[in-house]
């Protein structure tokens, strides 16, 4: 593998398989809409690194192109700003904590392809709404993890119940102390 770096925006990776294949490594940009190419060079973009665009705080918006299929861990973390994220149809994976801490992202699609979702990928992205098709790995995940989302093409919103929501706190009403 062998680390480059772009004339534009992007820190990347190219893989030395013989595959014509990076990973996006690191934002250095300031823009608050950011698309990400599909391809830097000649090297067809597959993935976003770990921790690539962590605590960006001014970008408002990505997109994301169809080519890469792994966001990796803690990828968007702390992006504060973050409203709008456009994920492209054939992700498979969502890395652990890769959304967490993007406390103004309040909707966000999870296309069918996605089959894997880490840990905390939305820890404490309070308002956040999964939109998921009936199903997906995107729903079971939501459902487990106490995130509320709807079904793609509905405007019902689904609260499921937060599984860290302790019912017995231990606090005892009838016997004050």
């Amino acid at each position: 593998m062998e680390y480059r770096q772009s004339n534009d925006s992007y820190k990347y990776l190219v893989n030395c398989d013989g595959g014509g294949t990076a990973w996006i490594t690191g934002y250095i940009g300031n823009d608050t809409k950011v698309v990400v190419p599909d391809h830097i060079e000649e090297f067809k973009i597959t993935g976003i690194d770990v921790g690539c665009f962590e605590e960006r705080i001014k970008v408002e918006y990505i997109e994301i192109p169809d080519s890469v299929y792994r966001i990796s861990a803690a990828a968007f973390y702390n992006c504060r700003a973050l409203k709008q994220v456009v994920l492209p149809d054939r992700l498979r994976e969502i890395g652990e904590a890769a959304f967490s801490c993007c406390t103004s992202l309040e909707e966000l699609e999870i296309p069918s392809s996605v089959d894997e979702i880490g840990e905390n990928a939305f820890k404490d992205c309070d308002d956040l709404v999964l939109v998921v098709e009936e199903g997906s790995t995107a729903e079971e995940y939501a459902r487990s993890h106490g995130i509320s989302y709807r079904y793609s093409g509905s405007d019902e919103v689904i609260y499921p119940p937060n599984p860290w929501d302790d019912e017995d706190d231990g606090y005892d009403e009838d016997n004050e102390t």
